[in-house]
């Protein structure tokens, strides 16, 4: 709240300078105007949310490395069709699927119907190579009731 305050207050100084030195200084305008609505929109994030927010500079680069970040990792990494493992003699598992991508809303504990049964999902891992993500799946009986259950069509690649 200080430091957006204090930014507010730097802004003023910004246009009265912009407005009283002879000659035209577009760029103390600019500066004015971009300090007074950071400081304005730090301000009120820590008003009303009570958190300490970042510049709005600094937030748009640090978004923009993260979509980077994400656009590298996926040209190293082609989506390719999951690999899916049924075996029925496992304790542990009884249906693995190796992914390409992570896989929308697949937390530990979901609900899974895989052609015509039920799964639940056990744990879900990240390791090396072309189909990072594994999830293991436990069969359930027939019949589980619940209103989250994701469908998991056998030729399934994830999007």
């Amino acid at each position: 709240m200080i430091s957006g305050g204090f930014e507010c207050v730097l802004a003023v100084n910004f246009f009265c300078a912009w407005g009283f030195l002879p000659g035209s200084h577009e760029a103390l305008l600019w500066m004015g105007m971009y300090f007074i609505t950071d400081g304005a929109w730090r301000t009120a994030i820590a008003v009303f949310n009570g958190d300490a927010a970042g510049t709005v500079l600094l937030e748009l680069v640090g978004e923009a490395s993260v979509v980077g970040w994400r656009n590298a990792w996926m040209w190293r990494h082609p989506a390719l069709p999951d690999a899916v493992t049924v075996d029925d003699n496992r304790e542990e598992w009884q249906l693995k699927i190796e992914s390409s991508r992570a896989k929308k809303d697949w937390e530990a504990s979901r609900l899974i119907l895989y052609g015509e049964r039920f799964y639940r999902i056990e744990s879900c891992t990240k390791i090396e190579g072309a189909r990072p993500f594994i999830y293991l799946l436990r069969s359930l009986p027939a019949g589980v009731p619940s209103l989250r259950v994701l469908r998991y069509p056998p030729s399934q690649m994830d999007r």
